[in-house]
Parts: C-alpha cells; sequence; structure tokens
C-alpha cells in the first residue's frame, strides 16, 4: 500500500496517473480543484474521484455462442477520456454527486400524498340556521 493510502485512511482503492496527452491533462487540472498544487504527468488521483462508469473493473469478451464472459482485472483502469468530477469535501456545487433526484412525474406523484390536506370538519360549513340581522 502506497503512503498516500495510509496517509488518507484508504485500503484498495486504486490510483491513476495523470495522463500525457496535454488536452486531457488540462481537462483534469481544470476539474480538480486544487490552488496549492499543479498536476502534471506524475501525479495520481485516487478512483474515489471518478464515477464508477468510468472505472474498468472487468474485460468483457462476447464468446461464439452469444453469451459475455466478464473476466475480473487484476488492476482498474481509466476509460478513454475520463475526467475525475467527484470531491466530496467540496461545497455541494462544486462537485458532481452520486445521488440523483427522482424525475418530475414521480416527484409530483410523491408530493401529492405529502400535501396538506385540511381538516375536513372544517370545511363543512352550515348552511342552515344563519340568521342575519342588519
Amino acid at each position: 500500500m502506497s503512503n498516500i493510502k495510509k496517509k488518507i485512511g484508504l485500503k484498495n482503492k486504486s490510483l491513476f496517473k495523470a495522463p500525457k496527452n496535454t488536452e486531457l491533462l488540462a481537462r483534469w487540472h481544470r476539474a480538480i480543484p486544487r490552488k496549492d498544487k499543479m498536476l502534471t504527468e506524475k501525479c495520481y488521483v485516487c478512483e474515489v474521484h471518478f464515477k464508477e462508469n468510468d472505472i474498468l473493473i472487468y474485460d468483457e469478451t462476447i464468446l461464439n455462442d452469444g453469451t459475455v464472459n466478464k473476466i475480473i482485472r487484476i488492476r482498474p483502469t481509466l476509460k478513454a477520456g475520463a475526467v475525475p468530477s467527484i470531491f466530496p469535501n467540496l461545497p455541494f456545487y462544486l462537485t458532481e454527486h452520486t445521488i440523483k433526484r427522482k424525475p418530475p412525474l414521480e416527484r409530483s406523484i410523491n408530493s401529492d400524498k405529502k400535501r396538506f390536506k385540511p381538516n375536513q370538519a372544517l370545511l363543512k360549513i352550515p348552511t342552515k340556521n344563519f340568521h342575519f340581522s342588519i
């Protein structure tokens, strides 16, 4: 286990080396909110900062009969063009989130159940026996 993993308390997390491609390296540098350190090709970024679908954990092969055979990789790798985007210790608006909102229709159906329902007894207004005197 590397020193950085011990320092931040991570076990069995992968570290990914910064890309050598200058355009992709610039995208990584813009995405990582650190002003105290310049990102170089020799830097590493932990898997915690990448979306799950950006990390390749399996090698997949399609067999002759059409079934997909998945083999777990010894060392995970990143998909081409993956950029770190998850930074849990930042303010909410500066990072992407793993918690997704419900679609609007689903939210509106559930909110109808939670809306304030007036007391039915208060709604019943007696129409008889009203006497107005002027």
